[in-house]
């Protein structure tokens, strides 16, 4: 990993999810990271040194760890996109007014993974790289989406 490389983090209980979804981040050229529970978060923003571009963070660790990830993410530049299932109207509203770069909302494809990722990028001056067919959603012979979208 150089200063150059652009780094993921996936922040999520769903494992299958975080894997998929770092799989893609890293068939599009990233370097990515996945941490499945609470206290691994905990842990990477309190101790890695290794600077993130864009946290993709489940809401659930969104609401236990609001003030510790904010003040991270300002500290390192991190742009956070918050992923939840069943979101209200108001509950979307509070998470953007909290400063997430984005929430989506389960399921989402992988089009609209790739528009997050390459608005982040835009945003912070950086090159996309995508490498993906996203017509097929196939990755080197993966089916990301599993013939689906990439969670379900």
């Amino acid at each position: 990993m150089n200063e150059n490389d652009v780094n993921i983090l996936v922040a999520n209980p769903q494992v299958d999810e975080t894997e998929n979804l770092c799989r893609y981040f890293t068939a599009m050229g990233y370097c990515s990271f996945g941490i499945p529970d609470i206290k691994s978060v905990e842990t990477v923003i309190g101790s890695d040194t290794r600077r993130y571009d864009l946290a993709f963070v489940d809401c659930e660790f969104l609401f236990e760890m609001n003030d510790k990830l904010f003040q991270w993410s300002e500290e390192y530049s991190t742009e956070i996109v918050v992923m939840s299932s069943s979101p209200t109207v108001e509950s979307v509203i509070n998470v953007l007014r909290m400063g997430v770069f984005d929430c989506l909302i389960r399921p989402f494809d992988l089009h609209e993974l790739s528009r997050v990722v390459a608005r982040v990028l835009e945003r912070k001056g950086q090159r996309t790289r995508h490498t993906v067919c996203l017509n097929t959603g196939k990755i080197d012979g993966f089916d990301v989406n599993c013939n689906k979208e990439v969670v379900s």
